[in-house]
């Protein structure tokens, strides 16, 4: 006999609630993370030494980006993340003209 879960309905609701709440407040969330990519993507430039940890840095904001985007209902972030994930996945291989 085999027997399904069910998932309360108050869970549901509780989980519903708060993805809308997410949803509502993602545009004033974004801007700390772009600022973010800003800055690492200027330290990529005027100190390379560090250009590893800063592409890696880039790379875990882009991604979050990425699947974030479509999710909240803002395409455009996720067209823009994900070129950006795609490019900064392997940091060890940020070359100058990757930056």
């Amino acid at each position: 006999m085999t027997r399904t879960a069910r998932i309360p309905v108050e869970a549901i609701q509780a989980a519903e609630a708060e993805f809308n709440k997410l949803t509502e407040n993602y545009p004033d969330g974004v801007q700390s993370p772009i600022d973010e990519l800003s800055e690492n993507y200027h330290r990529c430039i005027d100190t390379p030494e560090i250009r590893y940890e800063k592409v890696a840095a880039i790379y875990e904001i882009a991604h979050d980006r990425k699947g974030q985007g479509g999710t909240f209902g803002y395409p455009l972030i996720t067209n823009f993340g994900d070129p950006l994930n795609e490019y900064t996945h392997k940091p060890e291989e940020a070359t100058d003209n990757l930056v």
